[in-house]
């Protein structure tokens, strides 16, 4: 009941009614409210927001071959603004928060919006 998700470039949230829930359940388009088709920009956004909560942080790779460019293309000067701060860093090809970047991961993320 009422679970945001993220699917198929889309975000939405489930119905908060049990009984419509329960109505309706083996059909998903009838109990989703709220739907929301994501931009590029959006989904870019999201990738890095989501993927850099992660421990591993998110591959530069992956993120090249699914928007057909480099994340310092997208936000020239981000990332590396904040590598030379100490708050993210590269290790094996992922881009992640340091122990440091962490505390003020909420400042950093803002930046990808």
């Amino acid at each position: 009941l009422g679970a945001a998700s993220l699917w198929e470039h889309a975000r939405f949230r489930n119905t908060g009614s049990m009984e419509e829930y329960l109505a309706f359940s083996g059909d998903r388009n009838k109990i989703r409210r709220e739907k929301e088709e994501l931009s590029e920009k959006d989904q870019q956004a999201e990738y890095m927001i989501l993927g850099l909560r992660l421990t591993q942080g998110i591959s530069l790779e992956d993120f090249r071959k699914t928007f057909g460019a480099k994340a310092e293309e997208i936000w020239p000067g981000t990332v590396e603004k904040y590598k030379r701060y100490g708050l993210l860093e590269e290790a094996d090809g992922c881009l992640r928060f340091t122990r440091k970047g962490i505390s003020l991961s909420n400042v950093v993320l803002a930046e990808f919006l």
